[in-house]
């Protein structure tokens, strides 16, 4: 089965060998092809591929599993071999925790979510519901705080938690620390790539959107529905307002308002980063132009030299 957007793949789709295609409503007949016509194929295809995602392969809990008295379990758990949750831990319905997982003493963690294996959810931190943490996410480890007293660094004791909305996901090995003293919060619908790292007393909103390895320093808030590309960087205390887009690889070193899109190393306006690029393009041309004009110069120097002793060898001799 394959899927058609529009008709210009009706060609492409007439010498395929797929038995099915998902198409739209005025999509074309084609001899030989069975089109299911909707009104999004592309959603479509998505619902069809999620009636192939594989299943729980058991339910239940593990007998290799170290489950503390006190934790209060829901029902249809799918807890899995060698997975730890410590004390007064409360776990959802329909919650999977696999091999391996880490769930600390007081943790909360929502209805139908899913914690992969190797991940590690540290005391009091509380996960939303329908959640997803890939393989090896940490949430709650200590934010990175340290004083200077004149001859060691002194470790700031980090107290606070991490508290993720529902309908969260977060990609494999990536970090949120737990704030000082408060709250670093995730807002609901938020998508989080691979090796991403979020620092403490971060306030991250609804439905962001962040690609692998972006760092976010200490102390930082982005806005609602705000995309940041891969591996940009947002220094500290920086607020980013809701629908900005963040280039890949930018440094945001200050304050975006809403719907902003920036770009470049600090981030600038993408207009102007693109102008700042196009100008740099020129660089090597106008140094050759510069060069020439020296050369020029310098010559139009030693020739008025010449012209000045001819001058004077004429004035010394006067007709």
């Amino acid at each position: 089965m394959c899927f058609a957007k529009t008709e210009q793949y009706l060609a492409a789709l007439e010498a395929s060998s797929t038995g099915a295609a998902i198409v739209p409503k005025l999509f074309p007949s084609i001899n030989g092809k069975t089109l299911i016509r909707v009104e999004d194929p592309g959603l479509a295809f998505i619902r069809a591929l999620e009636l192939f995602s594989p299943g729980e392969s058991f339910t239940g809990i593990h007998e290799s599993a170290v489950v503390a008295s006190s934790a209060r379990l829901g029902e249809k758990l799918c807890i899995g071999p060698n997975a730890v949750i410590e004390e007064g831990a409360r776990i959802g319905s329909g919650v999977t925790i696999r091999a391996g997982a880490f769930i600390g003493a007081d943790v909360t963690i929502g209805d139908d979510s899913e914690i992969g294996p190797n991940a590690s959810i540290l005391h009091g931190c509380k996960i939303g519901r329908d959640c997803l943490l890939h393989p090896g996410v940490c949430i709650g480890l200590d934010g990175y705080g340290f004083r200077w007293l004149g001859d060691h660094h002194h470790k700031i004791p980090q107290l606070g938690i991490v508290v993720i909305g529902d309908n969260v996901e977060i990609g494999a090995n990536a970090c949120i620390d737990r704030a000082t003293l408060s709250e670093t919060r995730i807002g609901g619908g938020t998508k989080i790539d691979n090796l991403v790292h979020i620092a403490h007393n971060n306030n991250v909103g609804k439905h962001v959107i962040m690609a692998a390895l972006v760092g976010i320093a200490g102390s930082c808030k982005i806005g609602d529905g705000a995309v940041l590309a891969g591996q940009a960087g947002i220094i500290d205390h920086v607020r980013i307002k809701e629908g900005v887009l963040v280039g890949a690889k930018a440094l945001v070193t200050k304050n975006f308002g809403a719907n902003s899109k920036v770009w470049g190393i600090p981030a600038r306006s993408l207009d102007k980063t693109r102008k700042h690029l196009a100008a740099m393009g020129r660089l090597p041309g106008l140094f050759r132009h510069l060069n020439k004009l020296e050369e020029e110069l310098e010559e139009l120097k030693q020739r008025l030299a010449e012209l000045g002793k001819k001058i004077k060898v004429r004035s010394a001799f006067p007709a």
